[in-house]
């Protein structure tokens, strides 16, 4: 997620690791994720990090905040890919209705 996080692999275990400052600013639905997930306080090296590890206890955690992001992901591209091409769909209509009625009242009759 654009340098807020940092997946570790340790002896085969993967963990995730919320980086403190991050450099790049995450858009609303990035945000969302990334406060839905439940990071564990693990003090490492004399430095306190904020942690998840990828095992079977998170699991709930880790799918809850995959099934939020797909659900606002699927809105956004939604509103954006259907709702706003939707006038050129209905103008592309009219332009089809008319092309067929005019052909209709036009045509040759023989």
């Amino acid at each position: 997620m654009k340098g807020h996080l940092k997946i570790v692999e340790d002896n085969g275990e993967f963990s995730l690791i919320k980086i403190s400052i991050p450099k790049i600013i995450l858009s609303k639905d990035e945000l969302r994720l990334l406060e839905k997930l439940e990071f564990d306080p693990v003090k490492s090296d004399g430095i306190l990090k904020q942690i998840i590890e990828l095992k079977q206890k998170n699991h709930a955690t880790i799918r809850s905040s995959i099934k939020e992001l797909k659900k606002v992901l699927r809105n956004n591209y939604e509103k954006v890919f259907f709702i706003t091409i939707r006038r050129y769909f209905f103008i592309g209509l009219l332009i089809t209705l008319i092309t067929v009625i005019g052909f209709g009242a036009f045509g040759n009759s023989e």
